[in-house]
């Protein structure tokens, strides 16, 4: 986890390692802390990974106790997963919420591993105004507004649902 924060390749400091995303670190434990004890607990830390178009965005979290006056322990942990996941079910509660509560009318589409429509319920004619002959055999692609969606966008739904049991897309469709 470090290494990406590391300028010239070598992690022979901490406190030069994380200098960029956390300048404090270094003055919080010279000052004011005990001889031994918690320094910071659990601190969150937004870094940027890589370069270019292999830049990626990650949360990590940091803590650090103070063994003794020479002596110190960090723990670091990637967060970025856990918040991506407790965002995705923050959404699936909402929608789920808004369906439970009063939405008495939704479109549900089950698809294939290649994206073609295999099940779908009774309100798809309702709300798109495509019949069932007329889904039957498409892809996801069909419910989009000419040139709206790519095959590769319609992967990334199939993906999405793979990984997390479900993909949820909300916007303007095609009738």
């Amino acid at each position: 986890l470090l290494m990406p924060l590391s300028r010239d390749g070598t992690l022979d400091n901490l406190f030069t390692a994380l200098r960029e995303v956390a300048p404090d670190l270094q003055d919080l434990l010279d000052t004011g802390t005990p001889a031994s004890g918690v320094v910071c607990d659990g601190r969150q830390l937004p870094v940027q990974i890589g370069q270019g178009t292999r830049s990626e965005a990650r949360l990590l979290s940091f803590s650090l106790i103070r063994i003794d006056p020479e002596h110190c322990m960090a723990l670091l942990q990637d967060l970025t997963e856990q918040v991506r996941r407790e965002h995705r079910l923050r959404q699936q509660e909402a929608w789920l919420g808004a369906i439970l509560s009063g939405v008495t009318d939704y479109a549900l589409v089950t698809l294939d591993p290649g994206g073609g429509v295999v099940e779908w319920n009774d309100s798809i004619q309702r709300i798109s105004g495509f019949s069932h002959e007329a889904v039957h055999g498409q892809t996801l692609a069909l419910f989009y507004p000419p040139d709206s969606i790519t095959p590769e966008r319609v992967l990334d739904h199939l993906r999405e649902a793979d990984q997390s049991g479900c993909s949820l897309d909300e916007g303007w469709r095609a009738r």
